[in-house]
């Protein structure tokens, strides 16, 4: 259950083990809990959504761009 990560995101502990979600074990002895990894993973979730919705428009345009191009609408 400990991460990967070093250093304690509240007492900004740099050589502190972690748990998976960022505190240390000073700051809380126990891991925690499934609803706290829940919100965790949601949060995450939600910040990939907006990356993904990002990409996609891109990836449209661009397709829209090449499809133009190919039936000689724009030319370069």
């Amino acid at each position: 259950m400990n991460g990967n990560r070093s250093g304690c995101d509240i007492c900004k502990d740099h050589y502190a083990l972690t748990w998976i979600d960022g505190v240390c074990k000073k700051c809380r002895p126990k891991p925690p809990t499934t609803e706290q990894l829940l919100t965790l993973s949601f949060r995450k979730l939600k910040s990939m959504n907006s990356q993904i919705t990002f990409f996609t428009i891109l990836v449209i345009i661009n397709l829209i761009g090449i499809l133009l191009l190919l039936f000689g609408i724009v030319e370069l």
